[in-house]
């Protein structure tokens, strides 16, 4: 090997090393390039709703406006909470008549269970029946032995809001029969 192989050898190895320092310094340039210029011109901020041209159905442009969420009108709104339950007012005990029928009635909850008995226009009366109450709505259904004949009546009353009285009518026979009764 001859004192110029070495300088060949030398000037590739420094060529070499050269060209390592040139390729780290451009990448250092660019690097700063780029962190400068995005600080000196930072990216707009997001918008929270895109700004669309909007086109009416002949295809002209609209204003610029946001466009806000909206919500499809064919769905059915959240459904609302269930009422309250009514409360059933107590009707239990012993009810008269102004023509001196009573009336007896058991309560359990909505369950209401009567026994009629009196004079009435239609004849003597002896009744047992069961129904229910609903907020101050009574209806009942019962068997009813009017002057020795079965009938079937359907009652329907309300308790005054004072709860002093029912007053309501039975259906016998198709035909109604009104009554008031109170405690």
């Amino acid at each position: 090997m001859t004192d110029e192989d070495g300088k060949v050898k030398e000037s590739g190895a420094s060529k070499a090393g050269l060209i390592a320092v040139v390729t780290a310094l451009i990448g250092g340039i660019t690097t700063i390039s780029v962190a400068y210029i995005n600080k000196a011109d930072p990216a707009p901020p997001k918008e929270k709703f895109p700004v669309e041209e909007r086109r009416d159905s002949s295809g002209n442009a609209g204003s610029l406006e946001p466009e806000l969420p909206t919500t499809d009108s064919r769905e059915s709104p959240p459904p609302s909470p269930p009422p309250p339950p009514l409360q059933h007012r107590n009707v239990a005990g012993l009810w008269l008549s102004g023509e001196g029928e009573r009336m007896e009635i058991a309560q359990q909850g909505r369950q209401i269970t009567v026994n009629a008995s009196g004079e009435s226009e239609i004849g003597m009366i002896v009744a047992q029946g069961n129904g229910q109450i609903a907020g101050r709505d009574l209806t009942w259904t019962a068997q009813s032995n009017i002057n020795g004949q079965m009938v079937e009546m359907d009652c329907s009353a309300r308790l005054t809001s004072a709860g002093n009285s029912i007053q309501g009518n039975c259906n016998v026979l198709g035909q109604p029969i009104p009554f008031i009764y109170s405690r």
